[in-house]
């Protein structure tokens, strides 16, 4: 089977932001929460992890969706690979707001 080819910037963007969820978890948020910080820093980091599981649920679910696609119906052409990545846009939509 052929092997997908991820682009650097693509394996850019999941490891920044894993490092930066792992960053704003340990770091950022309990800081801000301890010195009483109100306002525009407070939403943002309370956001942020939301945000970044946007960005790594989107990534993963296209990753899993290409490649059960070029498992299983890229020789028959039946599905484009732009509703892969439309499908795994709206999975990790409803799998975010869902936790809401």
């Amino acid at each position: 089977m052929k092997e997908i080819q991820i682009k650097k910037y693509i394996q850019y963007l999941f490891g920044a932001s894993i490092l930066l969820f792992i960053l704003n978890k340990l770091y950022l948020r309990p800081w801000i929460l301890k010195n009483d910080w109100s306002g525009f820093a407070l939403i943002i980091t309370n956001s942020l992890p939301n945000l970044l599981e946007a960005i790594i649920c989107t990534l993963l679910t296209t990753g899993i969706l290409l490649h059960l696609y070029h498992s299983f119906f890229a020789k028959k052409r039946a599905i484009q690979a732009r509703f892969i990545t439309v499908l795994a846009v709206l999975i990790a939509a409803i799998y975010v707001i869902s936790q809401e």
